[in-house]
């Protein structure tokens, strides 16, 4: 469809194809029980009118808006571009648009965003949040829409989450330096208050625990990580 021509319609794309709305929107929607011949001829109207379906019109028939709303801490960080990339790639697999917001890791920012995205009415919220977040993870979890938090898991709510096993890792992690003959072990973890870096501080005690080595205290470092 070129700037400065007429809007293609629904309506125009069963008159050229000569069937009815009605079939032209079966096929659209790939809904089945027309037959190849049917299809491949509404299929050339649509290509030789350039028609593209309206996306508000159908936002509102279908009560969607095709859109989820990201929320993470901040994209600079190493660890979140393959997974809004990954987030990305499987939403536009299933013609789906996602909203990047970056809120630093503030509880005020999370707040904003949450909101919204909630007055775009988008579809769902994925969300990471930082080590005070369970606010908003409360204020998620009253939403009616489908919420997920991702690398993150919160005691207080029944969200669902996709979390690495993160105490299974650290366990991993020291025995393979205990493997190599490394007595004396750092650990660098996260904020205390982080889910993530409380696993991985138990994964690595609880090795240590296991193998009967004491932990060097002066070896343990929290750093601070969204």
């Amino acid at each position: 469809m070129k700037y400065g021509k007429t809007t293609t319609t629904i309506k125009d794309v069963a008159r050229a194809a000569g069937v009815s709305i009605a079939t032209v929107s079966r096929i659209l929607n790939g809904n089945a029980g027309v037959s190849e011949e049917l299809a491949a001829r509404v299929t050339a109207a649509v290509n030789q009118l350039e028609y593209r379906p309206n996306a508000v019109a159908r936002a509102l028939k279908e009560r969607k808006s095709r859109s989820i709303g990201l929320i993470i801490p901040d994209i600079e960080n190493p660890f979140f571009p393959a997974l809004v990339r990954g987030v990305e790639d499987a939403a536009r697999q299933h013609g789906y648009a996602v909203i990047l917001c970056n809120t630093d890791g503030k509880p005020a920012e999370e707040e904003r965003y949450i909101q919204f995205l909630f007055s775009k009415q988008v579809d769902g919220i994925l969300f990471i949040g930082g080590a005070d977040s369970e606010g908003n993870l409360e204020l998620l979890s009253a939403l009616p829409m489908p919420v997920v938090t991702l690398d993150r898991r919160s005691a207080a709510t029944k969200l669902s989450a996709v979390v690495c096993d993160n105490y299974e890792g650290a366990m991993l992690a020291v025995k393979h330096l205990i493997s190599l003959g490394r007595q004396q072990i750092a650990f660098i973890g996260g904020p205390v208050r982080s889910s993530s870096a409380i696993d991985r501080r138990r994964g690595f005690f609880d090795t240590h625990s296991q193998q009967r080595m004491p932990v060097n205290e002066q070896l343990l470092v929290v750093g601070i990580y969204f």
